[in-house]
């Protein structure tokens, strides 16, 4: 449930915050040295709290004392995943323990469900990060792992996403080789054709709004000095051309639910990922290179998310901008945003089933981003003339007054005022027909 949260929160904000979120589970940090015997203590009286200081002790002593930060992580794996100490029927405040209602029950399954999950992430992070310390080439590491994760993957056979991967994987025969990769793909591919009509009207917008950038330089640059003259002509515009600047918000807000919903989906069979090998993940590679190369579909794999990072750079850079100014700004948020992205990932060691499924993902976007706004903008500027249009504008002048329309030809090549505001010549500059005189 925290990493759900926290991953909503990363999608809304696009990732902004990404740097800051990892530290959110990681307990508390910046305090007076904490022992493994206070969290001992804590484990009684206030579970929740003696997780927070296990987690303590990890933090102040991963580059110091390894083998203590791996004790930490190590004793909290068995605190969590013990029903006898992390989710009692104490520590739900149950009113008789020896006869628990329905809502008691449901209370302490999921208390004992979100145990397993830090168990696991705990056991995880200590093979990962602490591989060469002794308490992580202890054997009964990868015992308890193998229990904790059949009993998650027991709970999560029941959901409806976990059978509907399964089924895309026992399609193919369950390959190790290919049917895990190939469900993926397919989930993606499934999921960009029931969001293909709401990316049609964001694309269409995108064009619209590209179509509008001239006019809207030419109104910013003759009001530079009257902001507030400057925001109403520029809302005049897109009213008056039938352009909506909110319109691509709420399709691209909608999907927001449905890639949650798969990163669910995804986690719930993430247990079984780890029979799954695509190209490299699962080659002799991971021998070599551990802790970049990843063993299986369930692990971090560095160079595919070197990969996945290129191709979210891919699809921001192919949203065209006529604005030089904008370009440069755009480019460089691109920039910054793949760079948090890989650092959020790689500090979460999310797995490469899930950054292989969105690479799926980003790799349609571009494509369709190529082919419905990049492309038939670079024609529209081949064929006329560097995306030249002809809008209506009605422009104000020293007084406050206002004078009537007039249609001028505006170009995103244009950036004098009075050129702008003066009349077309297409008709003017052409003399009149001298009458024909009658026949007597």
């Amino acid at each position: 449930m925290k990493v759900t949260q926290r991953f909503l929160v990363f999608s809304v904000v696009l990732i902004v915050l990404g740097a800051l979120l990892t530290g959110c589970n990681r307990g508390p940090q910046g305090l007076p040295p904490y022992t493994l015997e206070h969290a001992r203590q804590l484990e009684a009286t206030d579970p929740d709290a003696a997780v927070g200081t296990f987690m303590a002790v990890k933090n102040q002593n991963a580059s110091r004392d390894p083998e203590l930060a791996a004790e930490a992580l190590w004793e909290l794996a068995q605190f969590t995943s013990n029903p006898n100490y992390y989710g009692t029927p104490a520590q739900i405040h149950a009113a008789d323990p020896e006869h628990l209602t329905p809502e008691a029950l449901h209370e302490l399954d999921a208390k004992h469900a979100q145990g397993d999950l830090l168990a696991r992430q705990a056991l995880i992070e200590l093979k990962r990060s602490f591989a060469n310390t002794k308490v992580a080439q202890n054997p009964q590491v990868d015992q308890l792992l193998k229990v904790v994760d059949e009993r998650i993957d027991r709970r999560n056979s029941h959901s409806l996403g976990y059978k509907f991967i399964d089924a895309l994987v026992a399609i193919t025969g369950r390959n190790p080789d290919f049917s895990y990769w190939f469900a993926l793909v397919l989930l993606a591919i499934i999921v960009r054709a029931l969001t293909f009509p709401l990316m049609l009207r964001i694309y269409a917008n995108q064009r619209e709004m590209q179509r509008m950038q001239p006019i809207i330089r030419e109104i910013q640059a003759r009001y530079k000095d009257e902001p507030q003259v400057m925001f109403r002509k520029v809302q005049e515009a897109y009213k008056e051309h039938g352009v909506n600047q909110f319109a691509s918000c709420l399709p691209m807000l909608i999907q927001y639910p449905l890639l949650i919903l798969m990163f669910e989906w995804i986690r719930a069979y993430e247990i079984h990922f780890a029979n799954g090998h695509f190209l490299w993940i699962g080659s002799h590679l991971a021998d070599r290179f551990p802790g970049i190369v990843a063993h299986n579909l369930a692990e971090m794999d560095v160079p595919l998310l070197l990969i996945y990072a290129a191709s979210m750079y891919l699809s921001i850079k192919l949203t065209p901008v006529s604005d030089p100014q904008m370009a440069q700004q755009q480019q460089t948020s691109s920039l910054i945003m793949t760079f948090i992205m890989i650092y959020f990932f790689y500090q979460e060691g999310w797995s490469s089933a899930f950054l292989l499924y969105w690479l799926v993902l980003n790799l349609i976007s571009a494509a369709q981003q190529y082919y419905y706004i990049y492309r038939p903008t670079k024609l529209a500027q081949a064929t006329a003339g560097n995306g030249a249009v002809t809008l209506k504008v009605t422009w104000e002048n020293g007084k406050g007054g206002e004078r009537d329309g007039q249609s001028s030809p505006v170009s995103s090549t244009s950036a004098s005022p009075s050129a702008s505001s003066s009349p077309s010549r297409s008709s003017s500059a052409r003399p009149a027909p001298r009458p024909r005189r009658k026949k007597r």
